[in-house]
């Protein structure tokens, strides 16, 4: 009692835990922070990054089975990007990226911890794409923040009526401003 351990109902004979301690196994089943992962196979498990595990099959994240990954060529990039060699995921999620060989992470993830990816025909808000218009003049800009010739983003949805022509970031902020006005996230607000 008061220990932080938990008793597992798991073959004691097999049981081990495993090079990241956050998961193990026994014959039969794994664990990660001793909940069963469902759908993972024992006999080939293992732990490959903190919160990331393979089997001959899939690619695990914590406890959740990553949709279409394939354990076999399945890679960790960094804590939250991964590959399999036909895909890319963030976390546990595939992208489905437009063009597998000309994917990058950006070396960009602001104070909030926002993540931004991309290839040579769309790019990438953390798990989701974004609805980007032209590519070749996508632009990074800061806090969440980038621009086509068509539009400004935040994070992956358009921020409505801003110019991107003029669009800019005040300072180093969360905020940005355009010909017509200035912006808090996607609201318009008065310039100061």
């Amino acid at each position: 009692m008061g220990s932080g351990e938990t008793e597992l109902d798991a073959d004691h004979e097999t049981f081990e835990i495993l090079e990241h301690d956050r998961y193990a196994k026994d014959k039969s089943r794994v664990f990660y922070k001793g909940r069963v992962i469902e759908g993972a196979d024992a006999k080939t498990f293992k732990s490959i990054w903190e919160f990331y595990g393979v089997d001959k099959y899939h690619a695990f994240y914590a406890d959740t089975l990553i949709p279409n990954s394939y354990g076999g060529s399945f890679e960790v990039l960094n804590g939250n990007f991964s590959r399999d060699g036909k895909d890319y995921f963030f976390n546990e999620r595939p992208l489905n990226v437009c063009d597998y060989k000309s994917f990058k992470i950006h070396d960009f993830n602001d104070a909030q911890g926002n993540w931004l990816s991309y290839d040579d025909k769309c790019a990438y808000y953390m798990k989701c794409r974004i609805p980007i218009v032209d590519r070749d003049s996508f632009t990074v800009l800061f806090g969440g923040y980038t621009k086509d010739k068509e539009n400004v983003y935040l994070g992956n949805m358009v921020v409505e009526g801003a110019d991107p022509a003029s669009f800019e970031m005040i300072g180093n902020t969360f905020a940005g401003k355009d010909k017509h006005s200035c912006f808090n996230g996607f609201d318009r607000v008065e310039c100061l």
